[in-house]
């Protein structure tokens, strides 16, 4: 087996994927909130949460078992021709369902252009979630960087075309994502050509890999679907119970902090190869260290941006919105449970399945949803970012636990700064685990 590149780098490129694919989103995000009314937006953000709905539905959790099956083989052949195969049986399935359910929706509930732009968006992402799987299972996260951030760049860019010639609308603006999940899908095929090793995967071998491949994410895609509920949900609520002008403000709240996630999707990204690697037994260490450091720097960033949500809401966004601030120090905590939640979620799901994050979401939406109905009434905004901590609470504690019992260590190792976590994130892993 190839030595692997040390945790530092990749943790480094798949930083940058993660950071500079939501700056360069958020900052097309701008661009279609310029290039349509209030009511197109709107429109646009009911049918990009259905079209993630759909992309991660038909993803099925696969994504996972891709990274993890090529990190254990060190080969991308197997991966590769599971991704294909799914990727094809998907794109059969939305057209066949769009075909079935367009009577039905074109006309008195979308015009066609955003009907079928909506289906495009949703199966291209389902396709590209499987394609990204190849290049993070064998840590190339150089190339995971590049198929990020292009994608990205690719919809904003064409939003901002649209934006500049006054041709913006939400179906156009849709095919722009899909555009984007296509630049990503085409920069892990050119990667992958330029591999050089055995691809002949007889068709019988595609289809059993295939069918072992789900039943092993799809608890995992389930778990991940609660995941974004978890994000969405408590805005619902929100407007059930509270005025419109609330539910504004904390939206704002909330978009501001999901960029304490940054290092926790990185490290994430990075911890499921890592740990599935023949050699994971040998990554717990540097893994910790790793979990470690991604909390240290989250909750340094937590308390800069608590302490500064009031000015920054008020120069970003405009005064109107400030009453959010009051949510953010919770939304900051959530934030650090969450991506903790995230990066010991995959380190489990390498070498024990995809259950224990379905169940822990689930709990951890459970008791949010509860809390907010009891919370909000009083407390309003601030009420509903003390929810989002106590479920992402109970979902992190949830996973603490099976951690420990899958590892057999204790959750005290996870808190704290050690004196050697940084120098342990250079370590590489060779053949045999040892450090070199």
């Amino acid at each position: 087996m190839t030595t692997q590149p040390p945790l530092g780098r990749a943790l480094a490129w798949s930083t940058v994927a993660s950071g500079l694919s939501r700056v360069i989103g958020a900052v097309g995000g701008v661009f279609a909130a310029h290039a349509l009314n209030p009511a197109g937006r709107g429109d646009l953000a009911v049918l990009v949460v259905l079209s993630a709905i759909g992309s991660i539905v038909s993803a099925a959790g696969l994504q996972f078992w891709i990274t993890r099956e090529v990190a254990r083989t060190g080969s991308v052949a197997v991966g590769a021709a599971v991704a294909l195969r799914h990727s094809l049986i998907v794109a059969g399935g939305f057209v066949a369902l769009a075909v079935v359910a367009g009577p039905f929706l074109v006309g008195p509930v979308l015009p066609l252009n955003a009907y079928v732009a909506t289906v495009a968006s949703a199966a291209t992402g389902s396709m590209a979630l499987a394609a990204l799987a190849l290049p993070n299972g064998t840590r190339s996260m150089g190339v995971f960087a590049i198929a990020m951030t292009t994608s990205s760049a690719a919809y904003a860019i064409g939003v901002g075309a649209l934006l500049v010639l006054g041709t913006g609308d939400v179906a156009a603006i849709l095919w722009c994502g899909a555009l984007g999940n296509l630049v990503s899908i085409a920069v892990v095929l050119r990667w992958f050509r330029l591999r050089t090793e055995p691809r002949d995967i007889s068709r019988r071998e595609r289809a059993a890999e295939w069918r072992r491949g789900l039943r092993f994410g799809l608890p995992g895609g389930i778990g991940e679907l609660v995941l974004f509920g978890m994000l969405r949900v408590d805005l619902l609520v929100l407007a059930a119970l509270r005025p419109a002008a609330e539910v504004g403000a904390y939206a704002i709240a909330t978009s501001l902090t999901e960029m304490l996630w940054i290092i926790a999707d990185a490290s994430a990204h990075v911890a499921l190869p890592t740990a599935a690697d023949t050699n994971g037994q040998h990554a717990g260490t540097p893994l910790t260290a790793m979990f470690r450091v991604a909390m240290a720097v989250g909750v340094l960033s937590a308390v800069v941006l608590s302490l500064f949500a009031r000015p920054i809401i008020d120069r970003l966004f405009g005064p109107g919105y400030a009453e959010g601030a009051a949510a953010v120090p919770y939304l900051a905590l959530a934030a650090i449970l969450g991506g903790g939640w995230k990066i010991l979620s995959a380190e489990v799901m390498a070498g024990h399945g995809t259950r224990a994050r379905l169940t822990s979401a689930g709990a951890g939406i459970v008791v949010m949803i509860t809390a907010d109905f009891v919370l909000i009434p009083s407390h309003g905004v601030r009420g509903a970012g003390m929810a989002a901590a106590l479920g992402y609470f109970a979902a992190a504690a949830l996973m603490v636990g099976v951690w420990s019992q899958t590892t057999g260590r204790s959750g005290r190792e996870l808190l704290g700064l050690r004196r050697n976590d940084l120098a342990g994130l250079a370590l590489r892993h060779g053949p045999e685990g040892a450090r070199t």
